[in-house]
């Protein structure tokens, strides 16, 4: 899988979003981007973002090389032994 990152600008509110994009290939041979990169686990939108460049690049390194998404831990619990 091939992923890129797209910076989309509001002209008339100047914010800007970084886009992670993954490239998929249809069975005709084309290949076309898309946000939609539910396939990964972890991941529960349709698109990844982030308002800053390096923040979307961690999130991509993440999405690369990472496995978890998800970091699970116990806060606090009422068992009695």
């Amino acid at each position: 899988m091939r992923y890129r990152i797209v910076k989309e600008e509001n002209l008339l509110t100047g914010r800007i979003v970084y886009y992670i994009e993954q490239k998929r290939t249809s069975w005709f041979g084309l290949s076309e981007w898309s946000r939609d990169i539910r396939g990964i686990e972890g991941i529960q939108g349709p698109s990844v973002c982030s308002l800053t460049l390096s923040g979307i690049k961690h999130k991509l390194n993440e999405i690369r090389w990472g496995g978890n998404m998800i970091k699970t831990e116990i806060i606090q619990t009422d068992d009695k032994k």
